[in-house]
């Protein structure tokens, strides 16, 4: 049978007990058992508690964490996604103008083929700018011309840079020979015909 929790009797049981200097031992046998079941339970359920709160910190702290990944990731996808349509619409117009570069070289090549050289007035090129830019479009076979293929807009241009006197090295047809080196300079401009697209 157990023992009641009783100050008298844990006074008397000190008093006589060949333990008494440990008071602690005699009032450990001085609970009933089902205050001490009681006891238990209530720890149990404090421990759970304190569980519970630290599995929501810790699922908050992960959810943060994903969320900030798979921020992050969206962020770099976003990116490269543009980075990518930019670096085609840079192909496209570089390609475009060079194109359009090789039609207008072809034209020029037919004249020198017949022995002739462009005719007209060149635009001026001497502050730097390319030709067809700011209204400097030139006249005669020198006039700027405009392509349009494969959604591109291509201006291009040509425009006289000097005349020097060379001697054809050995080794080549008429070596030893004087001869007139003209020397052009010629540019193309690309531009899509859709406004709304990356130019």
């Amino acid at each position: 049978m157990g023992l009641n929790f009783n100050p008298n009797r844990i006074a008397e049981l000190t008093s006589t007990h060949p333990l008494k200097k440990n008071k602690y031992i005699v009032m450990k046998y001085t609970r009933n058992p089902p205050e001490s079941l009681q006891y238990l339970l209530y720890n149990l359920i404090r421990l759970r508690q304190r569980e519970r709160g630290f599995v929501l910190v810790l699922a908050v702290s992960v959810s943060v964490i994903l969320s900030a990944i798979l921020a992050t990731y969206a962020v770099m996808t976003r990116y490269e996604s543009l980075m990518a349509a930019s670096s085609e619409a840079v192909s496209e117009g570089f390609f475009t103008a060079e194109a359009g570069l090789n039609i207008r070289a072809d034209d020029i090549r037919a004249l020198f083929n017949d022995f002739n050289t462009p005719s007209g007035t060149s635009p001026d090129i001497s502050d730097g700018s390319l030709p067809c830019m700011n209204g400097n479009t030139g006249t005669g076979d020198f006039q700027c011309l405009t392509y349009n293929f494969q959604g591109f807009t291509v201006d291009t241009g040509l425009a006289f840079l000097e005349t020097t006197n060379v001697t054809i090295p050995d080794g080549d047809p008429f070596e030893g020979l004087d001869a007139q080196e003209f020397r052009y300079i010629s540019s193309a401009t690309s531009y899509r015909l859709d406004p709304n697209q990356p130019q």
